[in-house]
């Protein structure tokens, strides 16, 4: 029920900020989960000077207006929402942060940015969160264990879909959404010490989507295969795997191992990551 009022919500709220700024963190959320985009946070206040300029020639020039048509805009005044401005850590204006509908944050810049310099700012994450969609909708309506390591996981995939030079800032949102897995971790449960070794197993995805398998290699060596629960050893062996071939080690009798004990789509998975990082390699 939740979910069809947001988008019904959302549908009137569209029609009344075709072109406008939004001033609600929380109305924009709504909007970018239903629509698929990332949300602008442009940080300002009336007695900024350069504020006023990006604002009349900046955010208000063709080029630049033709890709924020790709994101929800945001304007937040310091002043009236300071505990906003506090939690993005606002220390100076101009301050222009992007992030998910979840308000965890790809990327920030500051200061003055003309139109050219402010475009190129948009473009490199002029990108569309509808890979993402199902996740981002589902940690936003329930912040819990599973829902954080889900769109963590589909970050970290996603990763893999975007230009080179932003890659490193997808991950570092994946790794982001474990922390918050981190915190909904309970002592109290029963599995607590099962999930907190999945979550530890899963900090490692960030190396080897990254493919810098010769960090991963060193980090999965350091733990014991003898004390993983049977419930983590699909990402136990995923990693070890990656980290074996990565390093150019023989993979022939872990490849028989998991085959033995009914593990293929490790080899499956492992392959189709390690696939990418053959396409990324330049060619000789």
């Amino acid at each position: 029920m939740k979910k069809y009022l947001i988008i019904a919500f959302v549908f009137i709220s569209q029609i009344n900020h075709a072109s406008n700024w939004y001033t609600s963190l929380e109305e924009a959320q709504a909007v970018a989960l239903s629509s698929n985009k990332l949300i602008i946070i442009d940080f300002v206040a009336k007695w900024c000077g350069p504020c006023k300029e990006m604002d009349s020639k900046s955010w208000n020039n063709i080029e630049v207006e033709e890709v924020l048509k790709n994101y929800i805009k945001l304007r937040i005044d310091v002043d009236s929402n300071r505990d906003i401005a506090l939690r993005y850590q606002i220390r100076s204006i101009p301050d222009m942060v992007i992030i998910d509908a979840n308000e965890k944050i790809l990327h920030r810049f500051k200061g003055y940015q003309n139109p050219l310099k402010l475009k190129n700012e948009l473009f490199r994450f002029n990108l569309s969160t509808e890979y993402l969609a199902t996740e981002l909708i589902n940690f936003h309506q329930q912040k819990k264990y599973n829902t954080a390591i889900r769109i963590s996981q589909k970050y970290y995939t996603y990763s893999l879909l975007v230009n080179s030079d932003i890659k490193g800032k997808i991950l570092k949102v994946g790794s982001d959404y474990l922390e918050d897995a981190k915190q909904e971790l309970n002592k109290k449960e029963e599995n607590y010490l099962q999930k907190k070794q999945k979550l530890e197993l899963l900090t490692l995805y960030e190396l080897a989507y990254n493919f810098d398998f010769e960090k991963l290699d060193k980090k999965i060596s350091e733990i014991k295969v003898e004390k993983i629960d049977p419930l983590n050893n699909y990402q136990y062996w995923f990693l070890k795997y990656l980290s074996l071939k990565g390093n150019q080690k023989d993979i022939t009798e872990t490849e028989e191992f998991l085959k033995k004990n009914e593990l293929e789509n490790v080899t499956k998975n492992a392959n189709q990551l390690y696939a990418f990082y053959e396409k990324s390699v330049p060619k000789i």
